[in-house]
């Protein structure tokens, strides 16, 4: 069984890949595959940043090329998740993977900006609510690259992630049974 997890930002997409990881699914996302590379050329991690380089990597490699690596370093697992995936090139490469299905995870804008500030990830909690919203808007429609509005259509499964932890589990048990 094979998810991808795709959705906006600080939906809630990393909790669904916790959850399934308790139930003995391996994760792997690719923003994490980005963070190491970044990492190996000591370049600041930063969302800017990654996605900047994500563009170039793309382009020097091939637009689905975190999927890629991802699959293919840990397809041989029975119960896998690949998460955060964010282009097109990623969900059309990630359609071809027999079985896969995309779960798109959102809720709100507000609660999400609320979240993100909680989290404090690396160099997030300094956006305004402004900065927020104009990155959202450039991620759903492909401005940057991103395009989360193919992501969601793509997506086999959609969750509004609005209520609490406990529903969000049910919902999730709900496409894995």
């Amino acid at each position: 069984m094979i998810f991808g997890i795709s959705g906006t930002n600080s939906s809630g997409k990393d909790t669904v890949a916790k959850y399934l990881q308790s139930k003995d699914f391996f994760h792997v996302s690719l923003s994490d595959i980005l963070r190491e590379e970044m990492k190996k050329q000591k370049l600041k991690i930063s969302r800017q940043n990654m996605i900047d380089f994500s563009n170039n990597y793309g382009q020097e490699f091939g637009a689905d090329i975190l999927a890629k690596t991802a699959y293919k370093k840990f397809c041989g697992r029975d119960k896998l998740i690949i998460s955060s995936i964010r282009k097109p090139a990623e969900v059309d490469y990630l359609h071809t993977i027999p079985g896969l299905k995309l779960i798109f995870v959102d809720l709100p804008i507000n609660i999400r900006y609320e979240r993100m500030l909680k989290r404090a990830r690396e160099s997030e909690n300094i956006l305004s609510y402004v900065d927020f919203k104009s990155l959202q808007e450039k991620e759903m429609d492909g401005t940057n690259s991103q395009n989360l509005s193919y992501c969601k259509k793509s997506a086999d499964y959609q969750i509004d992630n609005s209520g609490t932890v406990e529903e969000l589990f049910a919902k999730i048990d709900e496409i894995i049974l």
